[in-house]
């Protein structure tokens, strides 16, 4: 969970986890799962290469181990300790009663009219672009932990999974981060288009996928709207707004500046670590907040070049095809899949326009994917030794 000041306790859950991997995997080393690992080692190695030319060789030390040892391994663990459909849920009921409490104190917050952090309503210790990205990495599991419940003749769970989905999506727009929203249209999106050409989702049954994108497009206009300088412009839902501040947006200037960075030096960077671009460049609107390239894929240009954004797109985009597998799979996995795929392009899309791709919302990521994987690929082995 995006909760600040809890490093402490995360370090110590993860040594648990580990601890407890080793022993229910004592006996079955040989059973273990590296999926991805040439595009994992494809990465680690220009990680690597980074540390030749990196500006502060300690601090990008410690960024490998937070931003690429600790993600790797989680995303390991989720991918061996989740194998079929019922450890699945099991592993999303776990972060749907994290979510009931993250949710539950942000839309308390709200009703008190205070904040959480910069003026603005986000989750405990956290900003809105954290806590932002974590709801639309969860909410999609929730609502598909929803259906399951549904078509498990569980109803009564199924509608409290329902409402906390719903309270995801309020809580969501009272961040007012319209990409936050914005993503969610998309991923619900990518799950009606992935499920419809698997050809086995009639219309009739895609209703609440229907009701879902109509009350996040709802959302993401309401805050347009309220975001507009006049009361003449948010009569037309914002749009004139949405315009006005894409083109005055600072980002712009940022993310020009960091592509001509890149070109002058494509083959390296100043070493991995996102505060690696404040260190290259101390100088560049020092009284401001922009201390990175607010773009996961420009920041890792900046830290290692063109390399390093290749060896990172082809890790990151080697989820969603992976994933691909489960389409054809068993009507649940088809619906795990698209989830897992909606979820990876979501987050994509999410860190285009700021980085919250590390620490927790990195580590919350690759966990799930892992899972997701896990179960796809441990249902279709279970299926292929059955037939």
């Amino acid at each position: 969970m995006p909760v600040g000041g809890t490093i402490a306790l995360r370090n110590l859950f993860f040594a648990v986890m580990l601890l407890c991997f080793v022993v229910l995997q004592r006996d079955r080393w040989r059973h273990i799962d590296f999926l991805l690992w040439r595009q994992w080692a494809v990465y680690a190695a220009v990680i690597a290469l980074a540390l030749g030319y990196a500006i502060d060789i300690t601090y990008s030390l410690g960024e490998m181990r937070a931003e690429f040892l600790y993600p790797l391994l989680l995303f390991w663990l989720g991918l061996n300790l989740v194998r079929n459909e019922s450890d699945y849920f099991r592993f999303i009921a776990i972060l749907a009663i994290g979510n009931l409490f993250l949710v539950t104190y942000s839309l308390a917050i709200t009703a008190l009219g205070l904040t959480t952090k910069d003026g603005l309503v986000g989750t405990i210790n956290t900003g809105v672009g954290t806590y932002s990205t974590y709801l639309v990495t969860v909410i999609p599991l929730i609502a598909l932990f929803s259906r399951h419940c549904l078509t498990s003749r569980q109803r009564q769970l199924s509608l409290v999974l329902s409402l906390l989905a719903l309270a995801g999506l309020t809580s969501l727009y009272f961040t007012q981060n319209r990409q936050g929203v914005l993503v969610l249209i998309v991923e619900i999106g990518v799950v009606v288009a992935l499920m419809r050409v698997s050809g086995k989702t009639s219309l009739s049954k895609s209703w609440p996928l229907a009701v879902a994108l109509l009350l996040a497009t709802v959302a993401f206009l309401m805050v347009s709207a309220q975001r507009a300088p006049a009361p003449e412009i948010s009569a037309i839902v914002g749009m004139d707004s949405v315009g006005q501040s894409v083109k005055t947006d600072v980002r712009w200037r940022l993310w020009q500046f960091s592509l001509e960075e890149i070109g002058k030096s494509p083959m390296t960077g100043g070493g991995f670590g996102q505060r690696v671009f404040k260190l290259r460049f101390p100088d560049f609107e020092p009284n401001s907040m922009l201390w990175h390239a607010h773009n996961m894929v420009l920041n890792k240009g900046v830290q290692m070049g063109i390399p390093g954004m290749l060896a990172f797109l082809v890790l990151f985009f080697s989820v969603p095809w992976a994933l691909r597998e489960g389409l054809n799979s068993n009507p649940a996995s088809r619906q795990i899949a698209a989830v897992g795929i909606a979820i990876a392009l979501g987050v994509f899309l999410k860190n285009m326009t700021d980085d919250f791709f590390t620490r927790d919302c990195g580590y919350l990521y690759w966990i799930i994917i892992g899972a997701t994987l896990g179960c796809i690929r441990g249902t279709t082995t279970n299926n292929k030794e059955s037939a």
